[in-house]
């Protein structure tokens, strides 16, 4: 049956297969999580340092890009940029006469050993050692985010894992099957688009599977975010009079990058 399906056939059934599978996820992704109908604790949406917010916003990477700001701020790193169009692209170095490491975290100076010589932003963060060095940061953050069940763990985890797993198993299965008893018939056009089809579907399900925060954690993080805008828009406005805690929170939420602003007012002068 499926060896003398039509190709256009075939990505209809294939469409309606990767909307089940997609709603399957969304639905399993609110069952299962225990935290979905319980209130926000406010007095704890003050108790994390900028790290674990920098967590928060972009995982073990959103740590490791608000260290390096943090070190470029502090003057233990300079950055400078080598593309003026993307605000990103930073080269870091070792500043001359930087202070002391050690007032450095340990966390802080094993990401610095990472940057020996002139290394681009991205390049520090694709780096598995810069990600290692923050291992045990990373579980500490965990750790308090569990206590505040901000994060998923336990059997919910688990299970949405193993559904997770099923699920993207079984948008790759359906295209797999038709590809070994015979390949959808009809223009290139019908099979561009079941392979648009495919990665589309995956990436929604990456979207909704069980990612760093639980239902409760999510929408603690966005009115931790509400709470700044204000601050946000100062800064945005090139007023960056905030106390050190301030810049950092607030760098720690939006961008990393904003605790760099001498690089900023450096390229500006040179242009």
């Amino acid at each position: 049956m499926l060896a003398s399906m039509s190709g256009a056939t075939f990505l209809a059934i294939y469409v309606f297969f990767a909307l089940g599978v997609l709603a399957v996820a969304w639905v399993a992704r609110v069952r299962l999580d225990p935290t979905r109908e319980r209130a926000v604790d406010e007095s704890a949406l003050t108790s994390l340092s900028p790290a674990d917010l920098a967590f928060m916003r972009g995982g073990v990477r959103g740590i490791a890009e608000f260290t390096l700001m943090d070190l470029v701020g502090r003057g233990y790193l300079t950055a400078e940029r080598y593309d003026a169009a993307f605000a990103s692209r930073l080269v870091l170095a070792r500043a001359e006469g930087s202070p002391k490491t050690s007032y450095l975290a340990a966390h802080e100076r094993a990401v610095l050993a990472t940057v020996s010589q002139p290394r681009s932003v991205r390049d520090v963060l694709d780096d598995v050692d810069t990600l290692d060095a923050l291992a045990p940061t990373r579980e500490a953050t965990e750790r308090r985010l569990q206590k505040l069940d901000w994060a998923l763990h336990g059997e919910p985890r688990s299970r949405l894992l193993t559904l997770d797993a099923a699920l993207i198993g079984a948008l790759i299965l359906g295209v797999g099957v038709k590809a070994l008893v015979g390949a959808p018939d009809g223009s290139a056009g019908i099979n561009a688009a079941l392979v648009v089809c495919v990665l589309a579907g995956l990436g929604v399900q990456w979207r909704v599977a069980p990612g760093r925060l639980s239902d409760l954690g999510t929408r603690a993080f966005k009115q931790i975010r509400r709470m700044h805008t204000p601050l946000r828009a100062r800064i945005a406005r090139e007023d960056r009079e905030l106390a050190d805690g301030q810049l950092a929170t607030v760098a720690a939420l939006f961008d990393a990058s904003l605790l760099a602003p001498d690089t900023e007012r450096a390229h500006s002068e040179r242009s």
